[in-house]
């Protein structure tokens, strides 16, 4: 009866430890995206290795997630709010749908670009979830990236250079 407790205890142990370990290896991102917004990710794989990558929200949403091989320098977004075909014909793979599911094997060792578009008629947050860690990555001039950043940095140290000339030279400030 003590061999059995034991048994019981032990396989119970395992079961969770089992159930607990696939959770500590995912990465989970949340992130708020506008109405047929973009947000790009990347990340480094090695030959032979798998990404997976799923997103999901509170409510059903249309998703184009696309992998790159190279660093994307635009969003692809024509002026009247419609992605360009050229984003299909850059891309290694892309899925488009309600239940986003991006699997991708790796033929080199490479940094690889993750580009996911929302199409939806608000502003949603949604939950990106991946077997290997991401990191965000912004493109300049686009919706996701946080211009007012770099004009805040950009006027304070143009003022604080102008500010030391000026006081080098013994002008009055």
């Amino acid at each position: 009866m003590k061999k059995f407790k034991i048994i019981i205890i032990l396989t119970i142990f395992l079961f969770l430890l089992s159930i607990s370990i696939p959770q500590c290896l995912t990465y989970t991102d949340n992130q708020e995206v506008k109405s047929n917004g973009t947000i790009f990710y990347l990340v480094s794989l090695n030959k032979s290795e798998t990404l997976n990558i799923t997103c999901s929200s509170k409510y059903q949403l249309s998703y184009s997630l696309f992998l790159f091989n190279f660093r994307p320098t635009s969003n692809y977004k024509n002026p009247d709010g419609i992605y360009s075909s050229e984003l299909y014909n850059l891309s290694i793979t892309f899925y488009e749908g309600e239940y986003p599911e991006l699997n991708y094997v790796a033929k080199e060792t490479l940094i690889y670009y993750i580009q996911i578009i929302v199409h939806n008629a608000s502003s949603n947050l949604i939950t990106i979830y991946s077997n290997k860690e991401l990191g965000r990555y912004y493109l300049p001039l686009i919706d996701s990236y946080p211009l007012e950043i770099i004009w805040v940095t950009t006027i304070f140290t143009i003022s604080t250079i102008t500010f030391l000339i000026l006081k080098k030279r013994k002008l009055r400030v």
